[in-house]
């Protein structure tokens, strides 16, 4: 049974296109004026059960239990801001977001 699986394997793998195995085309890099014009990176670190937000002033975090339902909403009032998360033990989704820019984490509390 394993030599047939394997051997399905490997046919299926020879029948690839070399394509398939060619390095991915680099993105062209955008012009110095866009560059500039860019906002800064929006950063999460969690510690225990604090969040540290980066980057995201004037931004909202929203916390999503496993479910989908939003158990805590925080407007971001600083560029460097930490948020303590008074909720049970378990997974999380955070989200953050400023102007268009989305961070979006899967973490767990202690």
């Amino acid at each position: 049974m394993k030599h047939c699986i394997l051997r399905s394997l490997l046919v299926a793998w020879l029948a690839l296109p070399a394509a398939a195995f060619a390095a991915p085309e680099q993105p062209a890099e955008a012009p110095a004026s866009a560059i500039a014009e860019t906002v800064a990176e929006v950063s999460l670190q969690v510690k225990g059960r604090s969040v540290q937000i980066v980057g995201a002033m004037n931004g909202t975090l929203e916390v999503f239990d496993i479910t989908g339902k939003c158990v805590c909403s925080v407007r971001i009032d600083s560029n460097d801001k930490t948020v303590a998360l008074n909720l049970r033990k378990g997974w999380y989704i955070l989200r953050v977001e400023k102007d268009k820019e989305k961070v979006i984490r899967k973490v767990l509390l202690p």
